[in-house]
């Protein structure tokens, strides 16, 4: 509904600025304008969400790193769930540095920092 919307409203407005302002050259140039824009700003927006959503993951790890150090017991952790995860995090890493996302990249790099952390506790304090 949303993108049909916009769509329709972005429609209806170029229809009236052809109408009373341009010929169909200049029309072209401030077309590509508003697309260069719009899509700038929807790709700050979803840069903004992926950092977000980074950070809130990589946070949520933190407490367990805090936990298992104050404790020095990292016997409840799986090892087997350490080493998935980390593999896991290091294919995003990857797939991040691929795509060149920062929050990808960002995210997934200290998320692996703390579960090596998480990991050398786990080796330490068998």
């Amino acid at each position: 509904m949303y993108p049909y919307f916009c769509e329709l409203w972005l429609e209806v407005l170029l229809s009236l600025y052809v109408n009373f302002c341009y010929d169909g050259a200049d029309l072209k140039i401030y077309c590509q304008g508003i697309a260069k824009n719009t899509a700038k700003n929807i790709m700050d927006f979803v840069t903004t969400i992926g950092l977000c959503a980074g950070t809130l993951t990589t946070i949520a790890f933190l407490p367990q790193v805090i936990k298992t150090w104050r404790s020095r017991s990292a016997g409840d952790i799986s090892l087997s769930m350490l080493i998935t995860f980390l593999v896991g995090l290091c294919l995003w890493l990857l797939y991040g540095i691929y795509l060149q996302a920062p929050p990808v990249i960002i995210s997934n790099f200290v998320t692996i920092l703390l579960n090596l952390i998480i990991l050398w506790f786990k080796l330490k304090y068998k």
